[in-house]
């Protein structure tokens, strides 16, 4: 999980810079950093895109729940 939300805070970033998703492709190192947990074109595609419409938050919903549920109990 910590993989995934470092690559979704990266491409975070890049729409913060106001890179397009295809800029943001060849500026993620993704072989290199992440290595076999390294998004596809296609989750960066989708990921840039939440972004870009509004999405803050770089945690799933569904992680959140659970830490929720952890933090309760």
């Amino acid at each position: 999980m910590q993989r995934s939300l470092e690559q979704r805070m990266a491409i975070k970033f890049c729409v913060k810079l106001a890179k397009s998703a295809a800029e943001t492709i060849p500026m993620f190192p993704q072989k290199k950093a992440f290595g076999v947990n390294c998004f596809s074109n296609r989750q960066i595609f989708r990921w840039h895109k939440a972004f870009a419409e509004g999405r803050e938050d770089c945690i799933l919903i569904h992680h959140r729940k659970v830490q929720d549920f952890k933090a309760e109990h």
